[in-house]
């Protein structure tokens, strides 16, 4: 059985990058539209992946400090080797968050639909919310982007979780084909 972590490491180890579907360009801008402006000067990236999000804008030398997080060693052997040496990437899973100082802006992009098991889900929302101090950024796929019958075995579908019990107000939502994206405030 393929776990999450190690479909990661394999996929990455053969030089493969995250998020390849379809319309992923498009996908990118209308997120960056909603993520306020100018960036903060530090961000938590959780489920940082291979920073492709980063890179696929003009955004990756915006934030003085990013702090990027995710479960694939492989990917954050080869950021910490190729990306900007003032970054910190560290290796880990939601657990990892509680160990960070909170950030005016908290992004967990194309992470939530991964997470199969629903107490980790909880458990992996309510700290992205304890790590947030300002805004937390939020994506999750509502429906298969994948042609019947290829969807892999590590994905889930659910919506943006309602953050209000843990003092957040929503304040930009936006679908766009398979994924919603949300803004959230704290109260």
């Amino acid at each position: 059985m393929v776990t999450k972590m190690s479909y990661w490491d394999e996929r990455y180890n053969r030089g493969r990058r995250s998020s390849v579907y379809e319309g992923i360009l498009k996908v990118r801008e209308r997120m960056w539209a909603m993520i306020p402006m100018p960036l903060p000067d530090h961000v938590i990236d959780y489920g940082c992946g291979d920073t492709r999000f980063w890179l696929a804008g003009q955004y990756c030398d915006l934030t003085p400090e990013y702090v990027g997080i995710d479960s694939s060693m492989v990917a954050i052997k080869w950021l910490r080797d190729n990306f900007r040496l003032d970054a910190h990437f560290i290796y880990g899973d939601w657990q990892v968050l509680r160990d960070q100082p909170p950030a005016p802006l908290v992004l967990c992009v194309d992470v939530l639909f991964h997470i199969l098991d629903d107490q980790e889900h909880e458990d992996t929302v309510v700290a992205l919310a304890g790590a947030s101090s300002c805004y937390l950024f939020l994506t999750a796929h509502v429906r298969n982007p994948y042609p019947e019958g290829a969807c892999p075995d590590y994905l889930t579908f659910r919506p943006v979780p309602d953050l209000t019990s843990l003092g957040f107000t929503k304040i930009k939502k936006e679908v766009m084909g398979p994924i919603e994206m949300a803004l959230f405030l704290k109260n």
